[in-house]
Parts: C-alpha cells; sequence; structure tokens
C-alpha cells in the first residue's frame, strides 16, 4: 500500500491539456469529466505528512483517533491469534505466543508510517492465513507476499477488469482455516459457548471483525456478572461469599480454572 501510493506521495495534477473541474473530475479539451493523471488523490503539496492541525478538537480528532485505535487493535489482535493458533504456537499456560510484542510492534509502525504517507491502513490481513496454513512460519512468507504485491502493481490494469467476486473461493478457504480454533471451545460450558457463538456470527453479519470482538466481550462480562462467576476473576472473591453463593456457583459448569480456584479454597 505504501509503495502503490507514490505518485500522491510529493504532489500530482493533471496533465496540461486537462482542467480540475468542481467535485475534483478534470476535462480534456471539452470532453466529459474524467479522472485525473493523479492516481494517488490530489493534494496540495503531497500525500507525504499532509496533516491539517488547525482545528483539532475532541469531535473531529479524539474520538476518531480512539475508534481507529480500537478497530486497528482488535482486528490484528483477532488474526495474529488465529494465526498462531492455527500454526500451533500458542502456549496453554498462558494463552500467548513467542513473538507477540514484535508482531504487534510490526503492525504498529507499518499503520504509523503508512499514515505519514497517506496511504490506507498498513496492518496484518486474513489473507495471509493461506499462507500460515500451507507451513509459512517466519517472516520469509511475508517477503514473498510484499515481492508479488509489488509486481501485481504493474498488472493493476488486468487485474482490475477481473470481477472481485472471484476472490469469494480464496476467502471462503481463509474462513475455514481460521474456523478450525472452533474445536477447542468446552461447548459444554456457556460462558465460552455463547459469547464464542455472538463473536462468530457477527463477523460475517457485520463484516468487522472487532464488531464481533466487542460483542463476544460484552456478552462474556455480561454472563459473568448475571451468574456470579465474576468473583472468580477477584482477590480472594470466591472465599469472601456466603456458603448459599458458594453453593449456587459450585453447581454451574466451570472450567478448570474455577475449579482449581474452589479447590484451593477448601483446602484439597
Amino acid at each position: 500500500a505504501i509503495v502503490s501510493a507514490w505518485p500522491g506521495w510529493f504532489g500530482c495534477s493533471a496533465t496540461n491539456s486537462s482542467a480540475e473541474m468542481p467535485g475534483g473530475l478534470c476535462t480534456a479539451d471539452g470532453e466529459e469529466a474524467g479522472d485525473c493523471s493523479c492516481l494517488a488523490g490530489n493534494v496540495d503539496g503531497g500525500t507525504v505528512w499532509a496533516f491539517d492541525t488547525s482545528d483539532l478538537d475532541m469531535q473531529n480528532f479524539g474520538i476518531p483517533l480512539l475508534v481507529l485505535l480500537y478497530v486497528d487493535f482488535l482486528g490484528t489482535m483477532g488474526f495474529l491469534y488465529a494465526a498462531a493458533d492455527c500454526s500451533g504456537l500458542i502456549d496453554p499456560t498462558t494463552g500467548t505466543f513467542e513473538g507477540c510484542y514484535a508482531a504487534f510492534w510490526a503492525d504498529a509502525i507499518g499503520t504509523f508510517f503508512g499514515a505519514i504517507l497517506g496511504t490506507s491502513s498498513v496492518t496484518t490481513y486474513g489473507e495471509s492465513m493461506a499462507g500460515v496454513y500451507e507451513g509459512g512460519r517466519t517472516g520469509l512468507t511475508a517477503l514473498w507476499i510484499a515481492l508479488f504485491n509489488f509486481l501485481s502493481m504493474f498488472f493493476a490494469p488486468l487485474f482490475g477488469s477481473i470481477p472481485t467476486l472471484s476472490t469469494g473461493p480464496a476467502l471462503i478457504m481463509v474462513g475455514v482455516f481460521m474456523a478450525e480454533g472452533l474445536g477447542t471451545i468446552d461447548w459444554h460450558d456457556y460462558m465460552q459457548a455463547i459469547p464464542s457463538v455472538v463473536t462468530v456470527l457477527l463477523m460475517p453479519a457485520t463484516y468487522k471483525i472487532e464488531v464481533g470482538i466487542l460483542a463476544g466481550l460484552m456478552t462474556l462480562a455480561m454472563i459473568k456478572i448475571l451468574t456470579l462467576r465474576i468473583v472468580f476473576n477477584l482477590p480472594r472473591g470466591y472465599e469472601s461469599m456466603p456458603p448459599l453463593i458458594q453453593r449456587f456457583l459450585k453447581r454451574q459448569s466451570l472450567n478448570a480454572y474455577e475449579r482449581g480456584i474452589i479447590a484451593a479454597a477448601e483446602g484439597k
């Protein structure tokens, strides 16, 4: 994305025979309005460091910044952990994987420089799951993808003539690869099953990973509160509960972590 936007980095305009018309369109020698020769946007001075800081406030800067931060972070987190789970790299004791901080740093740096150069967000994409499923475990897979993305710029007119619908089968297979992690969910534990179903259904319905993750987290929090299982996440929460509440908690379908807390509290 950074390379493909290079025509607009330092500013560009229509050809000498073209004149810019209202709405950003151009006309040449009296012809109907069409696209300018500038492929990346006709921004005065170029798109590099094209920031307007004259009128920044919470409404037009703070709120969009928080929204974009949330969208990019959750989208990246969802894909990285799905790819790590598909690769078998998740540590069952910590729930994370080796090199996760470096992966998040790489995504953050790419997003930062993409914004400076005036391109769309340079971030992780689910399509890379195909390379992971074929055995890719290092950055070499990403370098090959970057090479082919660079070469594809020169074939953009040819690729642009291909209907977008033709990419459907590949994306379906990506979804199949990512859905393999659903097999590790304990479907007998409603604490895991209900938020998982909400998350899985809302992702394709809204076409946004972050919406599904947020809905799943909110559903999980609501269930924890309504079933009082939130006490297992509080310091000495279970021990401080009266016997009636403890009996209510023990009669539920608990996970291994919660059963361990009960066993430790009862001295077993």
